[in-house]
């Protein structure tokens, strides 16, 4: 079942994304009434390479935090399923799937 806040992530595997410069984890953006904040995620997969957590997400790996213009075709044919959209800032381009 797919989480219905972002408090839930704890709960599901997620795909995380290594920052190449700092080496650190990132932390997924969130908004709610106007607000701004950070989950931090745990899962079985970490990459620094956003097409590869694409590859692990449409392989059923976990949930993973994608900008739009990557996943729209999945999307579009229904092999990735969007998630959290309430929440997500307000910045145009990304989305958890």
């Amino acid at each position: 079942m797919a989480p219905k806040t972002p408090r839930e992530l704890a709960e599901h595997r997620c795909i995380g994304y290594r920052l190449v410069k700092s080496g650190g984890l990132y932390a997924w953006d969130f908004e709610e009434k106007g607000r701004r904040f950070e989950v931090r995620v745990e899962g079985p997969l970490v990459f620094n390479n956003a097409d590869l957590m694409r590859d692990a997400a449409l392989a059923g790996h976990g949930l993973a935090y994608m900008h739009n213009d990557m996943i729209a075709a999945d999307v579009m044919a229904g092999r990735l399923k969007r998630v959290l959209d309430k929440w997500m800032p307000t910045f145009p381009s990304c989305h958890q799937l």
